[in-house]
């Protein structure tokens, strides 16, 4: 690389004024103090050289002129400038490199831009297809981009269609039929038994996060009594909180057995918790209730022999697993379907005035939002 060595004064582009902060003007407005004031005639500075980077540097040399051309991407005379290929310049200077090949990202232009946004938000991308999380981070990191005002009006416009089309999709489809998570299995099964869940007892064994998940699933599905027992009361506690339930020691859970309709196990625990013997007595206080258990630890919170008592329904992992792996099969089938929904929606959004009119918007991928 050739290095360009310039001796120059920086200027502030407002003020016109040599900028504060730079060196040279530091040392320049000290060595006019002195003269001033009468203490010396001279100043000697440095040597501190001051580094610059610049994107472009020409040098031209004609019968009419002889200059050096320098450019930045940062200059504020370049505000609203369009730059090509941003995203490898970005990734070049992260990665010291201009091989990509091993980066997990994409490039998206025209209606591809568009036609990934819905796929996103319909969960069609996602690990746990047609799962509804991933539509929410959506909006909500949208949402954070539009308040701080880093959005175009060509991305907001793309953003709300995308999520027109999305609702559409979940809507008209069945793309988010069937649990394809054991947590999410566990409690459609829960649904089937007992019908109305707000009506029911329920306890949570374990604060863990796959507890966690299954305890605001029952909520989130009109469960108004809730329990959550752990080893550690502070973590039963608050969840229990989060949720409006109540917190018990895991000992303490066990005992309270006679009063649950459905219990869900979820700790870490090596060990077997819930035993035949746990079980069987509580049988004469219940009146006939049965007990719906949901063992989705590994290894087994509950042992199998429990499943032999009259009345007690008992889902383990493997039970739940080849429910949601029927789930998962049905979803498959519908990819087809909502892509070509989706497709179909683009096409009506497009034809209008919805996208097009909006400037800068082109199908053939030009416009200000070729790269994703």
């Amino acid at each position: 690389h050739n290095t360009l060595v310039i001796f120059c004064d920086i200027v502030d582009p407002i003020s016109k004024k040599n900028y504060e902060r730079d060196p040279r003007s530091t040392a320049k407005q000290a060595e006019e103090y002195l003269k001033k004031s009468g203490v010396g005639d001279t100043v000697y500075v440095g040597p501190e050289p001051e580094f610059f980077v610049f994107d472009d540097v020409r040098f031209s040399n004609t019968m009419n002129k002889t200059s050096f051309e320098i450019d930045s991407n940062e200059g504020p005379y370049n505000t609203d400038k369009k730059y090509e290929g941003d995203l490898e310049k970005c990734f070049k200077f992260v990665f010291k490199s201009n091989d990509f090949s091993n980066l997990d990202y994409y490039k998206y232009k025209g209606k591809e831009v568009l036609n990934h946004l819905c796929r996103v938000g319909c969960g069609l991308d996602s690990m746990v297809l047609g799962e509804t999380e991933i539509f929410g981070q959506l909006k909500k990191a949208y949402s954070i981009a539009q308040s701080s005002g880093n959005t175009s009006k060509i991305l907001n416009r793309l953003f709300q269609i995308s999520f027109m089309i999305a609702k559409n999709v979940r809507t008209n489809t069945k793309i988010t039929r069937g649990a394809t998570s054991v947590g999410a299995a566990g409690v459609d099964l829960a649904e089937k038994i007992f019908g109305d869940l707000n009506k029911c007892k329920v306890m949570v064994m374990g604060a863990g996060q796959m507890g966690q998940m299954v305890a605001k699933t029952l909520i989130s599905r009109g469960v108004n009594s809730l329990e959550v027992a752990s080893r550690s009361l502070e973590n039963a506690s608050l969840l229990a909180e989060e949720l409006g339930g109540v917190a018990h020691q895991l000992e303490e859970g066990i005992s309270r057995l006679a009063g649950i309709d459905i219990l869900i196990t979820a700790t870490s625990s090596s060990d077997t918790l819930i035993k035949k013997e746990n079980v069987g007595p509580i049988f004469g206080k219940r009146r006939g209730r049965p007990l719906f258990i949901i063992d989705i630890a590994v290894p087994r919170d509950v042992d199998e022999e429990v499943s032999k008592i009259p009345g007690v329904y008992l889902y383990d992992m493997d039970a739940l697993q080849r429910i949601t792996a029927s789930a998962r099969a049905r979803r498959e089938e519908q990819i087809e379907i909502c892509d070509g929904l989706i497709l179909k929606l683009m096409n009506e959004h497009s034809s209008g005035r919805s996208i097009k009119g909006v400037d800068g918007y082109t199908e053939d991928g030009n416009d200000t939002v070729a790269i994703v």
